[in-house]
Formats: C-alpha cells, structure tokens, sequence
C-alpha cells in the first residue's frame, strides 16, 4: 500500500510542496496556505513534514514551529500545534520524535544524515467531514516545508487501536453500569459509597463527593489484565478541590509494584503514578492546571515507548516509559487509596483501548 503520494511538480506546474516562511528564513515565501482541499472523512492524517533552522538546543516542546487547522463540514475546526522536537524537527540529523517518525533519510551535498518526518494525527471527530486544511507558518524559528498529507479510516489493522470497555457514567441503574463494549466488565457502587446522578442543564451526570466511588475488576476487561501498551480516555470536570493531597479519578494497582493511578492534586494538576515489578515507579505530571468547572477530554497513553498525557486531544506532558507491570485485580474511580483521597466533580465517561 502507497501511504503518501508526492507529487510530480512537472506535471503540477513546477509546484510539488508547500513551504513557510519561519524565524526571518525565506521571506518570499507564505506565512499561510488556506483552503487545501480534502472533502473526505478520516480516523487520522498523516503529514510529511520537516523543518529547516530547527533549534535543537531549545527545551522539548517549547516552541511551536507551525500549526494545521483542520476546517470540518459542520463549521468547526481543530488546531494541530508543530512542536519542536515533538511533532517535527531540523531535517538535519533526523531521530525518531515522541510524536513523529523518521520517513525517508538520505543525504545531499552538504550533509548526512538528511530527512523527512511523518507525524499522525488522531482525528477527534471521524464521523464528520474534513472539508480543508490551513497551514499556517513563522510561528517560531524555523521554516516549514510540507511535502504530502494524506488520511486513513480503521480497517482492522492490527496496529490500530480497539476499543475493550466504555462506561457512560449517566447510564448507571441499580448501583452499576453496564459496559458499552459486549462481554466487558460492569462498573458497580455500594449503596453507601454510591455517587449521586444529577441533573445540569437538562443532561443526566455522575457526581462525586467525599469518597464516594465505583468499583471494577481489570479481569473482567478483555486485555487490561495482560499489561503492555494501552490508553486510558476520561471525560470529567472538576467541581472542586480534593479535601486530601490529591483526587483520585482511576486506580488500579499494587502500591509500588503493578498498575497505575490517575489522580488530580490540590494544585489541580494531573498525575500518573505507574508501578513496575523489577524497577523503581515513575511519575507524570500535567503542566497547567485544570481550571474548576472546565470540561476536559484527557488521555493517558502507554504506547511502548512514552508515557503520555493528552488533554483536549493536545499532548500535554511525557516521559520516557515502559507500561505499568500488568495488574490483575480491582480498581475503582472516583476516589484513591489515602487519607480523604477523594475526586470532587464529575465523570461522564471512561474507556481504555489496547491495540489490535
């Protein structure tokens, strides 16, 4: 299969790719291309990419070089930040990114190595249509250049992402709720310790108070007990201010040896604790603070590799990391192991994907 066609620039009127003016380099070049054309749905997109007086003595993702804004059918559009030493690099010296690959390297007649970057973007709303794309440069201190883009839909491919358990919070009845994915483990409450279904601006959520939790069992979830590399997504808002030093939103571990937790601290930052057998934990840490009140979409993701915070579908924060030591046993959310380690607020869904 041909993931990335380039284009023939004799048979396109001398014009093959796309390049941004960035940081004083090549002036005659556009800041910005609107409207490139897509009129199709997508799972993702794939954009082949380099970048050219890259600094690479700057702080990892401290500087966005560039940003796709991806215009869909319905209106609305989504922001694609180019970080630099994330999404994209120098095409000097190329090495894989924590959010891009190595396409091609070579060399010319002043280097070597040379390259080209791919770098995926998961499409939050596949069911609407892309209509165009703008690419928009000179947001930092390197020149853009964008060969191809091109997009993909779920095929059962075996390094896609599948779906093994999602609870909508809302649906809860008879102190459980029921797993969206067939033959997935049910989320349940003890009466005592059960969260409190209210109503805001006519929508059914999930309230949780003083250490009021739901409990699973990892077992029960088709994959989650085997370990290895998967993502946990939860959609919540905070109300307020865990009365302990921290919230707890997921956990499902053995302190210190297996399984991970997810929690938000007083500071009202996120923070994934992730357990091994043989070596010391790991800790990840969220930037910026949620805001009390805000709705926010976070994933944290155990690719193999790194370990990832994504918040509104934007990569946060990662480390280094091999996925927690698998752990066979219960979890519960909505609250932790601690003194008042309790989440005050909302959660109105959660899921976790392994891959194919």
């Amino acid at each position: 299969m041909q993931l990335l066609r380039l284009i023939d620039p004799a048979a396109n009127k001398k014009r093959a790719i796309i390049t941004l003016t960035g940081g004083g380099h090549d002036s005659a070049a556009p800041q910005r291309v609107n409207g490139i054309a897509v009129g199709k749905k997508a799972d993702r997109l794939w954009f082949l990419q380099t970048a050219c007086w890259g600094d690479k003595t700057k702080a990892v993702g401290k500087e966005v070089q560039a940003r796709y804004i991806i215009h869909f059918d319905d209106g609305s559009s989504v922001d694609f930040d180019q970080r630099n030493q994330i999404e994209i690099a120098d095409w000097w010296n190329p090495v894989p990114l924590p959010s891009a690959k190595v396409a091609w390297s070579g060399r010319n007649a002043a280097h070597a190595p040379i390259g080209i970057y791919v770098t995926p973007w998961e499409n939050p709303y596949p069911d609407k249509t892309i209509t165009t794309i703008d690419a928009l440069g000179n947001l930092g201190s390197a020149q853009i250049v964008l060969l191809a883009i091109t997009g993909g839909v779920d095929s059962g491919s075996p390094n896609t992402m599948k779906l093994i358990s999602q609870w909508n919070m809302d649906q809860i009845a008879n102190s459980q709720i029921k797993n969206s994915v067939p033959d997935s483990g049910v989320l349940r409450a003890d009466i005592k310790t059960q969260p409190q279904l209210i109503q805001m601006n006519g929508e059914n959520h999930l309230r949780f108070r003083n250490g009021q939790r739901l409990t699973g069992d990892t077992r029960k979830i088709p994959g989650l007990a085997d370990g290895g590399p998967m993502r946990l997504d939860v959609t919540l808002v905070v109300e307020e201010k865990s009365p302990g030093y921290l919230g707890g939103i997921y956990e499902g571990m053995n302190y210190g040896k297996k399984g991970f937790r997810l929690s938000v601290g007083s500071n009202l930052k996120l923070s994934v604790e992730i357990f091994f057998e043989d070596s010391p934990p790991k800790f990840l840490k969220s930037k910026a603070p949620l805001e009390l009140g805000g709705t926010y979409s976070i994933s944290i993701d155990f690719d193999g590799q790194y370990a990832k915070i994504m918040i509104n579908d934007k990569l946060d924060s990662l480390i280094e990391c091999s996925p927690p030591s698998a752990y066979g046993g219960l979890f519960q959310i909505g609250n932790a192991s601690g003194s008042k380690y309790h989440f005050h607020g909302i959660i109105k869904e959660m899921s976790f994907h392994k891959p194919n």
